[in-house]
């Protein structure tokens, strides 16, 4: 029997979880193909046959999509892959993302006609003011290298806002495996944390604070601050906060808009918000700024987290919790807002969720294929999905953020 071809030419459809391409090869079977666009016919190598699924990359692209077009940055062709979708046009790549999340929510989420849009477009270039990187032999600073954990150092990074982009072009490093530049566009603010046996031998340039990987620096915990929503925010250099500012100050104003939407659908606004995954607090402080009347409970599992809430929501007369959503005892509530990890609510999260009565859920989702198990779960407790909205935080690379709003 002869060996099986080592290519095979397709005709791509769409984008999927996970960034791939879709297709079928002329025996039917799925094809999901790293490197390609919707609407491409190209010729795919590096096959992995399985019995109804084969997968590859794009060795040649015999016709284009009109949406292609050269990675801009040079770190690309140098093998750097955190941007794996710099050959899409910046401007076509929310629409191939919302495709990305429709085909999640029909397939996982079993709903055929979801309605999902995209959000407020967002700068494609010096936006990020979270870096991670890991360290070279020298002390320097690289991006991971596509499908690696090996360093390419950047003489300059397209998607770095340039406070960041700085620290790491110029920081050394000596001994240490990995750093996260963290940075407050607002503020000025920069600080480094270190993953090595000693920050005694790191170089940066001035007024850049140098911390542990728990966030310490001489027993003291680092911190920034951002300006998001008319409000300052303290975070402390572990809390998780979004990776750009404009980016957050999108995502809580389509919170906002959803929230003020499940109320006009007879949510009370009297009644309590919980700001499930709460994080620093932003989704609570903003809903007390735009309106919420009733009581509000943040509830985070992270202890730097609530301790930065706690500042931050001093003057909002919030209660912060500290609890897992799914330890957390349900109250009585109007609208849950949940911003979960990359792995989804799950089903432990939205039995609690469900338990508390609410009328909507606000669901804020940085994976398409979590969103659509979290949806079918939510489904299954009544709640039926009203619209998802796609705000490209992560401009050139496959991952999504959407805000996706439940009601019952």
């Amino acid at each position: 029997m002869p060996d099986p071809p080592t290519s095979l030419t397709v005709r791509t459809r769409q984008l999927v979880a996970g960034g791939m391409a879709f297709a079928h090869d002329p025996d039917g079977r799925v094809v999901l193909v790293d490197g390609a666009l919707p609407g491409e016919l190209v010729v795919v190598g590096d096959l992995d046959r399985r019995e109804r699924l084969v997968t590859g990359t794009v060795s040649a692209v015999t016709e284009a999509s009109p949406h292609r077009v050269e990675p801009p940055c040079p770190m690309v062709a140098a093998g750097c892959g955190g941007c794996d979708l710099q050959h899409a046009d910046p401007a076509a790549q929310p629409d191939m993302k919302v495709a990305i999340v429709a085909d999640a929510l029909r397939h996982l989420g079993r709903l055929a006609d979801a309605e999902v849009v995209a959000g407020p477009p967002l700068a494609p270039w010096g936006f990020r003011t979270t870096v991670r990187a890991v360290v070279d032999s020298a002390g320097r600073a690289g991006l991971r290298r596509a499908k690696s954990h090996e360093p390419v150092v950047p003489e300059h990074c397209a998607v770095a806002h340039g406070l960041a982009d700085t620290v790491l072009t110029e920081g050394r490093f000596p001994g240490a495996s990995e750093v996260t530049i963290r940075v407050g566009a607002a503020s000025g603010d920069r600080l480094v944390l270190v993953t090595g046996p000693s920050l005694d031998a790191v170089e940066v340039p001035a007024g850049v604070g140098v911390g542990d990987a728990d966030g310490m620096a001489g027993g003291v915990m680092l911190s920034l601050r951002e300006r998001v929503a008319g409000r300052w925010w303290h975070i402390s250099a572990p809390s998780f906060f979004q990776t750009r500012p404009d980016g957050a100050e999108a995502l809580a104003a389509v919170v906002g808009s959803a929230v003020a939407d499940l109320q006009s659908q007879g949510a009370d606004g009297d009644g309590l918000l919980v700001d499930a995954y709460a994080g620093v607090g932003l989704f609570a402080g903003v809903a007390r700024h735009q309106g919420w009347k009733g009581r509000i409970a943040a509830v985070e599992r992270a202890g730097s987290s609530t301790d930065d809430a706690r500042v931050n929501l001093a003057d909002d007369d919030v209660n912060v919790v500290t609890s897992a959503v799914e330890r957390w005892a349900p109250e009585p509530a109007a609208v849950v807002v949940a911003d979960p990890a990359r792995s989804g609510l799950g089903r432990k999260a939205v039995d609690v969720i469900a338990a508390t009565g609410a009328v909507g859920v606000v669901l804020v989702s940085c994976d398409a294929a979590s969103l659509g198990r979290d949806a079918a779960l939510l489904a299954a407790h009544g709640y039926a999905h009203r619209t998802s909205v796609v705000i490209d935080v992560f401009t050139h690379t496959h991952h999504v953020e959407v805000v996706s709003s439940f009601s019952r």
